[in-house]
């Protein structure tokens, strides 16, 4: 799967749209993530982490926060630069199906 990348998600920071023990397909894009895109990142203190971009800052960085209010918040996760970025997240696999997401509201369609 040249491009992709396959994760599981732990912990409720993306929930309700994502929860503790669903999968996420990203994708590696050529292009810069967008804000409101859910992305795959490493980063280098919290490792493998799934967020969503809540902006890009004045150097192209991009900000990151979790769904759920309890999350994390941008200034703790800090700004991550565009070579961390994994992929954007395209789908999510979960015991109930497989569903699409899509960017800004984070609604899926399911398969």
């Amino acid at each position: 799967m040249l491009g992709w990348r396959i994760a599981r998600v732990d912990g409720d920071s993306m929930a309700p749209g994502l929860k503790a023990g669903d999968y996420v397909i990203a994708c590696k894009s050529r292009t810069m993530p967008v804000p409101g895109d859910v992305v795959l990142v490493r980063h280098s203190a919290l490792g493998l982490i799934v967020k969503r971009v809540l902006r890009l800052d004045q150097t192209g960085c991009c900000i990151l926060s979790g769904d759920n209010a309890l999350s994390m918040s941008g200034d703790m996760i800090g700004s991550v630069a565009p070579a961390m970025i994994a992929g954007v997240v395209r789908w999510r696999v979960a015991p109930d199906g497989v569903f699409r997401l899509h960017n800004q509201c984070g609604v899926a369609d399911s398969l």
